[in-house]
């Protein structure tokens, strides 16, 4: 599993993570299906899917857990951190991920940890339940992303979404992800909501993040399995933007507190390759100093001045 999608579920984990009843904090199966948005456009097609499969427990209590499908024999669920286990299936498309995992019984097991053996069991209903919404900042908002100030508050907007039947929840996510793909800001919230705020202070300035849209369409109940445990059954469709953090200091683009001969290096380079969008372009195009897109000289105009002042203020 690579390491955005391992971060994108600790994501769900840790607003889902809220303890039932026992050392079995939850155990789930998600069908997840991804969208790039990379303008202001909102994205049409999905980039991949996969399915999951999960048990959060107390670190210690579960020593084995097991997982078994309608259609397969059991396999082991890795454990990923201290109480975490979770295996990860990818998925060309929607469809071959239902077939692959059908309606039906799904069942977990635990062993060789200090709860003992144990079984809980999801029964997925026939139908799907993926909203028809696909996740999407609106156009104003993905611009905004683009150049946001980190020492003021950011309000990022998106639609909302429907859950549909037999789901019994309809929850939103929010979640940044900064480069080494840790998560600095989650929340999630009732799906018609279509609003949240990023505080101030809670990015750094002058680095890149992504921000990580959920619809999450699920059956959540609370069970008897594992001594009290919560079961979760979901259809998520998830879309992940680009989002860039001015810097504190314009022209100080290694964030060294100098604009010098380094900095200048860097403007060259971005400077030869002119057009922002171009791939080769350093993430956020640092060195379009005006935000017009390219990289020229309006932007020259303004690094040599920062240039000429040598040490930020």
């Amino acid at each position: 599993m690579n390491r955005f999608l391992n971060a994108l579920l600790l994501i769900v984990s840790a607003a889902a993570c809220t303890p039932a009843f026992g050392v079995i904090y939850f155990y789930d199966i998600f069908y997840l299906t991804y969208y790039d948005q990379n303008s202001a456009a909102a994205p049409t097609a999905y980039s991949s899917n996969s399915f999951t499969a999960r048990i959060i427990a107390n670190p210690g209590d579960v020593g084995i857990a097991e997982f078994a499908s309608p259609l397969e024999t059991s396999v082991n669920l890795p454990e990923i951190g201290p109480g975490y286990f979770l295996s990860a299936w990818p998925f060309a498309d929607p469809e071959s991920m239902v077939a692959a995992f059908p309606s039906g019984n799904y069942i977990f097991g635990i062993s060789e940890g200090s709860m003992g053996s144990g079984l809980g069991e999801i029964a997925r209903a026939e139908n799907t339940y993926w909203c028809e919404e696909i996740p999407a900042f609106t156009g104003a908002c993905f611009d905004a992303m683009q150049n946001v100030d980190s020492s003021l508050d950011f309000n990022a907007s998106f639609n909302t979404f429907t859950g549909l039947a037999p789901a019994n929840l309809a929850v939103t996510f929010l979640s940044i992800l900064d480069s080494s793909n840790a998560v600095v800001f989650n929340e999630f919230f009732p799906a018609s909501d279509g609003m949240r705020t990023i505080p101030a202070g809670t990015l750094l300035a002058g680095r890149p993040y992504r921000a990580v849209l959920f619809f999450s369409s699920r059956v959540e109940l609370q069970t008897p399995d594992f001594g009290g445990s919560t079961s979760i059954a979901a259809f998520d469709r998830v879309t992940t933007a680009p989002m860039f953090t001015l810097p504190t200091c314009v022209g100080d683009l290694n964030l060294d507190g100098f604009v010098d001969d380094a900095d200048f290096v860097l403007f060259v380079f971005a400077y030869n390759l002119l057009d922002c969008a171009d791939a080769t372009m350093p993430p956020g195009c640092p060195a379009d100093l005006n935000r017009d897109g390219f990289v020229d000289d309006a932007d020259f105009v303004i690094f040599v001045r920062a240039y000429n002042e040598l040490i930020c203020p």
